[in-house]
């Protein structure tokens, strides 16, 4: 009887253990998260506080400073999600439009940017 029942169960096992091979190499790995090489807030004279909506998440704020980062002199480096606030630290003169629209990209509004005083 086990002779019988061994190639069974072996087949049940190798079944198994494949289809959750294939169910776990499917799911989709998530991205690397962005990081800014130059942590020096002395070299950002420039920020920005902005108040988004769609923000109402920690991945969806992990995204949009992701996006943000990824400009060349830009540095997302606080985000309350909860508060639907971001402030964004920049080298040069910050473009409002070009961060306006990165932002956009992750699928937020913006709907409040100013200026930090320092840079008025």
């Amino acid at each position: 009887m086990i002779i019988v029942l061994l190639p069974i169960v072996l087949t049940v096992v190798v079944v198994l253990l494949t289809a959750r091979s294939l169910r776990a190499s499917s799911r989709p790995s998530r991205p690397e998260h962005t990081r800014v090489a130059d942590l020096n807030r002395d070299h950002y004279p420039y920020g920005v506080r902005f108040t988004l909506s769609g923000m109402d998440s920690e991945d969806a704020a992990r995204r949009v400073q992701d996006r943000l980062n990824r400009l060349e002199g830009v540095w997302a480096e606080g985000a309350d999600w909860s508060a639907g606030e971001l402030h964004v630290l920049c080298k040069e003169q910050p473009d409002l439009s070009a961060l306006r629209q990165a932002v956009a990209d992750t699928g937020c509004t913006v709907l409040r940017a100013s200026r930090d005083a320092k840079d008025a």
